[in-house]
């Protein structure tokens, strides 16, 4: 994969985890308000249950989850190459009894590079089956100029509705992705990623406390 160059974009929107099989989620401390006690995932980008890690941090207010085979790339450079992937993740969420619970943001981040006319694409979006959660936003200018150098991208994705969790329910965290990428008019190349093997992870942000009694 080539160099990335850390040029970071305008942040605009934050992230968060697995394919058909249900990955095991991750493994939580005794004193994690939040945890996530299973996860589904479906799509190209997260194909097998082993292309997805996640971990919680800071007592569940922060889940980190990696990506590692979520890349799209134009044209072919081998036949397995494709230009869309999607991943699809269900999270289904655990609070500690007690307590209630809010999603803050999602951060996304990923690398991507483009040729003259070409083009790289992320788009993403978050929601609760409640139906609470943020519409699907597109952002056209992953890699910000077409001179074929790699850059390292981010977009936040914060929360416009506050919603607080109903106290000890169960509920569910659906976040959809799509990497797409095409080629310029002299076919010159392009490429993104949603992946962590560079040490880039998507992040989920929480807050919660206690519920009123």
């Amino acid at each position: 994969m080539p160099t990335i160059v850390h040029a970071f974009l305008s942040v605009m929107t934050t992230a968060s985890l697995v394919t058909a099989g249900s990955p095991p989620a991750a493994a939580g401390d005794p004193d994690d308000i939040l945890t996530i006690e299973s996860i589904k995932t479906s799509g190209t980008g997260c194909p097998t249950p082993d292309s997805v890690t996640s971990e919680i941090q800071d007592h569940g207010k922060v889940f980190v989850v990696g990506f590692y085979s979520y890349e799209v790339r134009a044209p072919k450079a081998v036949s397995t190459d494709l230009a869309v992937k999607t991943c699809r993740l269900s999270l289904k969420m655990k609070q500690k009894p007690g307590y209630t619970y809010a999603l803050v943001s999602v951060n996304f981040r990923g690398g991507a590079s483009r040729g003259k006319d070409a083009r790289a694409r992320f788009v993403g979006n978050y929601a609760f089956t409640s139906g609470t959660g943020n519409p699907p936003v597109v952002y056209d200018d992953i890699a910000p100029k077409d001179d074929s150098v790699a850059y390292e991208w981010a977009r936040r994705q914060e929360t416009k509705e506050f919603v607080w969790m109903p106290c000890d329910q169960a509920a569910y965290l659906n976040i959809q992705t799509q990497l797409d990428v095409r080629p310029g008019l002299n076919n010159t190349s392009a490429w993104a990623d949603l992946s962590s093997t560079d040490g880039r992870f998507t992040t989920l942000e929480f807050r919660h406390k206690q519920c009123d009694k």
